[in-house]
Parts: C-alpha cells; structure tokens; sequence
C-alpha cells in the first residue's frame, strides 16, 4: 500500500515526507465525507482541521498518510471513505433479541456512527446476521443521555457484532431524541 504525506494541507505524491526530528504519534483512521473532506485532530495539541481532499474522492481501499500538524508533531492515518464518521468509545449497555423469549444480554458499545456501531457481546451469545436487537445503553456526556434503538446485525467476529440502526416509525419521538443524541455526541468528538 502506497503511503502519501499531508502537511496541513493535502500533499502531493512525492514531495518530501515529514521530519524525522517531529514527535511521531500512533496510527488511527481518518473518514473521508460526501463532501471529500476529511477532520484531522492532533493528538498532541488537540487542534482540528478540516481539509478537501478531493484526489482520494473515489477510493475504495484504506490510504496510509502521514499528516504533519502546525505544532510539529506527525502521525500516520489510514484515510478511508465512510459515509458517517465512526467514533471510539466503550460505553455499556443491555440488548434483547427481538422475537425472541426474554433473550437478552449484556454489551459494550464499541464505537458509535449515525448509520450504526459496534457491539461487543458479554458471553456467548447465539445471534446470526439479519437478527434484530433492541439495544440500550447511556451516553458518557454531560447529561448521561439514554438511547434506546433498533438495530439488524450486519457482521460478526465472535463476540463482537457490527449493527445498523433500523429507520423507526414515522414521528417516533424517542427515536429522533436518540438520533439526536448520538449526532451531537458524535460531533464533540
């Protein structure tokens, strides 16, 4: 995988990588929108950028690039196209089968998007791919917010399950409460 450098703005393939003498910060990943732009936040002083980076407009794979910040330090991202942005967090909660007898079970959320997020299961749970769950769990903001959501499992990898939110019923107010919650929750970042 060919590795392209950003240095507070978007580089161009070739021009020379960043100093060796920068501090030199961890990996993570940067999501590339709709609108081909990309939210770069140095870990080191926590400052955010938002760049156009319309040369990876139609990437279909992960990038490797380094981005330098104003502050010197630099770090490696995988620049990849999401439509929702995907934040880490390890927030617990419950989760009932849907259609199922009182099956339910004890799960962290993993991380959060507005289009859906990843559960890590407590135990061994039988679930397979298109199972619905009524998932709830609290927000870690200021005013501990509760969401309560319908999801489908999509993938599995043991214990850890990927799920879509499912639309909610026309006019459904705790649903659009939920949705709000997350959406701001995940703009705090």
């Amino acid at each position: 995988m060919e590795k392209k450098h950003i240095e507070n703005k978007v580089r161009v393939k070739g021009q020379t990588p960043c100093s060796d003498t920068a501090e030199r910060l961890p990996e993570k990943k940067v999501f590339i929108n709709n609108q081909n732009k990309a939210m770069f936040l140095c870990p080191a002083c926590e400052k955010s950028r938002s760049l156009n980076v319309p040369g990876y407009r139609n990437v279909g794979e992960v990038i490797r690039i380094t981005y330098r910040c104003a502050c010197g330090s630099s770090y490696d991202l995988l620049l990849e196209r999401r439509k929702f942005f995907r934040k880490d967090v390890n927030l617990p909660g419950v989760y009932y089968i849907l259609g199922a007898d009182k099956v339910k079970g004890s799960m962290t959320v993993k991380n959060l998007s507005r289009a859906g997020l990843r559960l890590e299961l407590k135990g061994e749970k039988h679930l397979k791919i298109g199972d619905k769950l009524l998932i709830g769990f609290c927000l870690d903001n200021n005013g501990k917010t509760v969401v309560k959501k319908k999801v489908v499992v999509r993938n599995m990898f043991g214990t850890h399950i990927g799920a879509e939110f499912c639309a909610g019923k026309a006019g459904s107010t705790s649903d659009k409460d939920s949705d709000s919650a997350i959406r701001s929750y995940i703009m705090l970042r």
